[in-house]
């Protein structure tokens, strides 16, 4: 979906467009995933690129574009594809380029789509319009590819490392549902359907390449919605850490500042596994197996003992890295440029021992 500003005659012909074809079905171009032109072979039939195209396969399509100017329309053709070289920088195409293409051209990984049932737009003046364009991808064939295999796993599920950007702020919605019963006589009753919280977070991640946006349409894609589960920590400051004597080597105890967090194992499902950054770059992943009190106060009993012994000092957080599953079964990139876009994700935590 994208709003795109049309006066003139341009506005015109997004009608007429609209008007004619609203119901068929479109060859459109991807603005994000492009390569300039570097030149063509003689026959006009192999085009060489600039840059390596992944996603170009044979039997898919390819737009050629060259944007207008005040003294020159646009150019735009949309070819099908015969073969790709293994680099991605060479395409052979079905049909032999228009011999009036002008220089400059740039070309798109292009696909078939479908225009929504219901369009809408703003009219700014007489002449002037912001049309709402909306358009699903249909599927032409071919099998689909498989998404790439995840950065990072942790005891059988995905782990996820990357962060949210923090100048748009972290929601948070604490849940813990239940459900009030009512007998008809003495006081209301209650009872709790999942014995856990299910917070959800939703955060926005900033992606600045179209890497980072394929990262999270591949996982999207490998958890399947909603089905899928996987580990990420939640990047807040969750345990505090008391100053005191260094974590020795061996050692299966975590010191808190919380008095209160040592009774969290007990009765708390879903915060039960830690990622613990120091300053190094290292990353501790531990699992809290009880609370408790030791030499010094109130203590986490880990599975794992400590690598080596750790200054306090060296501890940049300790963050809670929960199960979850995503909230809904839609990821929406938001493309801010035709090259840095914004994705908005909301994940729902789950028991720590869900596996369903």
């Amino acid at each position: 979906m994208f709003t795109p500003l049309a006066a003139g005659v341009q506005q015109r012909v997004y009608q007429r467009l609209l008007a004619m074809w609203q119901h068929r079905a479109f060859l459109m171009a991807d603005w994000a995933r492009k390569s300039p032109l570097q030149s063509l072979s003689p026959d006009r039939r192999t085009l060489h690129l600039r840059d390596p195209l992944p996603g170009l396969e044979a039997g898919g399509l390819l737009t050629l574009r060259v944007d207008g100017s005040p003294d020159r329309p646009v150019w735009s053709r949309t070819l099908e594809i015969e073969d790709v070289a293994l680099d991605a920088q060479s395409v052979t195409v079905v049909s032999a380029v228009d011999l009036d293409m002008p220089a400059g051209a740039v070309a798109h990984i292009a696909g078939e789509y479908h225009a929504a049932g219901a369009l809408g737009s703003q009219r700014i003046t007489s002449n002037v319009a912001v049309p709402t364009m909306q358009f699903r991808r249909t599927w032409t064939g071919g099998a689909r590819p498989e998404p790439p295999a995840p950065e990072a796993t942790w005891r059988g599920h995905e782990l996820i490392l990357r962060r949210p950007n923090w100048a748009q702020r972290v929601n948070l919605a604490h849940q813990h549902p239940f459900d009030w019963v009512d007998t008809g006589r003495g006081r209301f009753g209650f009872r709790t359907p999942v014995d856990a919280a299910t917070d959800v977070r939703s955060a926005t991640v900033l992606c600045g390449t179209r890497e980072d946006v394929d990262y999270w349409v591949g996982w999207f894609h490998r958890m399947r919605g909603q089905r899928g589960r996987f580990f990420a920590p939640t990047w807040t400051q969750d345990v505090g850490l008391p100053p005191g004597e260094p974590l020795l080597e061996g050692g299966l105890q975590l010191p808190v500042d919380d008095p209160g967090e040592v009774n969290r194992p007990d009765s708390d499902p879903v915060y039960r596994h830690l990622y613990i950054r120091l300053f190094d770059g290292t990353v501790l992943l531990r699992e809290v197996m009880s609370g408790g009190l030791g030499e010094a106060g109130p203590v986490l009993n880990l599975d794992l003992p400590w690598p080596r012994d750790i200054e306090r000092s060296e501890i940049v957080a300790i963050h809670y890295m929960p199960k979850w599953r995503s909230a809904n079964d839609r990821l929406t990139v938001l493309w801010r440029t035709d090259g840095v876009a914004e994705i908005t994700l909301s994940w729902q935590v789950l028991r720590s021992d869900d596996d369903d």
